[in-house]
């Protein structure tokens, strides 16, 4: 299983990295895809959670 998140903004900001990075602390998932298609190009970010790297 996988977290995917979609969002249609034309840039992340340091808060939605922040809250992808809580949907794996809350859960089992490890592996995880951060969508963004509110720009002119589409970004899909692929992140995965390790418990044993110290969390930011």
């Amino acid at each position: 299983m996988i977290v995917l998140e979609l969002k249609a903004k034309p840039f992340l900001t340091p808060g939605d990295e922040r809250q992808f990075w809580h949907y794996f602390k809350a859960t089992e998932y490890k592996l995880g895809f951060l969508v963004i298609f509110g720009s002119r190009k589409l970004e899909i970010k692929r992140r995965v959670y390790d418990k044993a790297r110290p969390s930011h």
